[in-house]
């Protein structure tokens, strides 16, 4: 457990900094969360064990890598995803009946996810650049506080399993406390943004805050548990180990992929800022 709370400390000071280099150079969250989604890209295709027929490999990292780059560009996304398509139908061509169908289907199916899903991220700096880093915060925190407490919760009270053929550690009692405790701690974050930033001078929405913290903190749970299928079906404990306690860069995003995209739609129908 301390392992796992050191490294999320880590995490959270990564998160900090990147906020940081937000202010001085605004491209600066394209290129990280371009570095994190090829990362949790290659922990992919390397669970699926295609880490090695660079067919397959290369055109999912570089993919990966491209649409965080230009997620304004809707002309040149489209070209990407075209040639990224173009290239892994040649390599189904190329390496039929050497490679697995549904192997091939995984990878190419959850890099398009992972890479379009991780890519609200970037985007959500086009929506409103003034408090486009309290919702990219959100996006990210919402997912892990979610987790966080459900996993400490969990540990202390947990008795009913959640989804033990899934995830066995997962405890209903964790995943409500999860939700109160996600609920209360994106309000407080609303509140702190205000206070802190503004003096309290904005006009907040608590109501859409609550809602935020309330559906993310199921979508966590839905994302967690659908990647966790993954790697059951693939009998890898982790997709890395790139970060201690907590695994690799795919473990640590799986639920971002389920939230940010809620959280970049949902605040265009009802703003968290008014």
């Amino acid at each position: 457990m301390i392992k796992r709370i050191l490294s999320g400390c880590l995490v959270i000071g990564i998160v900090a900094a990147m906020i940081g280099f937000q202010f001085i150079f605004p491209y600066s969250l394209n290129i990280i969360m371009a570095l994190i989604t090829a990362t949790a890209v290659f922990e992919l295709v390397s669970a699926v064990g295609l880490r090695k027929n660079l067919t397959f490999l290369l055109p999912s990292v570089a993919f990966a890598l491209a649409i965080p780059l230009i997620p304004n560009q809707m002309y040149w996304s489209m070209v990407t995803y075209f040639l990224y398509t173009i290239f892994m139908l040649g390599s189904t061509i190329y390496h039929y009946k050497k490679v697995k169908f549904k192997d091939i289907s995984v990878v190419y199916g959850m890099t398009l996810l992972v890479t379009t899903a991780l890519n609200t991220v970037s985007l959500m700096r086009y929506l409103n650049p003034q408090h486009c880093m309290l919702y990219v915060v959100m996006a990210l925190f919402a997912a892990w506080i979610a987790d966080a407490g459900a996993y400490f919760v969990g540990s202390f009270i947990g008795k009913h399993k959640l989804c033990p053929n899934i995830s066995p550690k997962k405890t209903i009692e964790g995943a409500v406390g999860g939700f109160v405790i996600n609920i209360g701690l994106i309000m407080l974050m609303g509140y702190l943004y205000n206070l802190i930033f503004y003096g309290s001078q904005l006009s907040v929405s608590y109501l859409s805050l609550a809602i935020i913290g309330g559906v993310t903190a199921i979508l966590s749970i839905v994302g967690d548990l659908s990647f966790s299928i993954i790697k059951r079906s693939y009998d890898v404990k982790d997709f890395g180990n790139l970060i201690p306690g907590h695994g690799g860069m795919m473990d640590r995003f799986d639920s971002v992929v389920i939230v940010g995209p809620f959280i970049y739609l949902f605040i265009q129908l009802l703003p968290v800022i008014l």
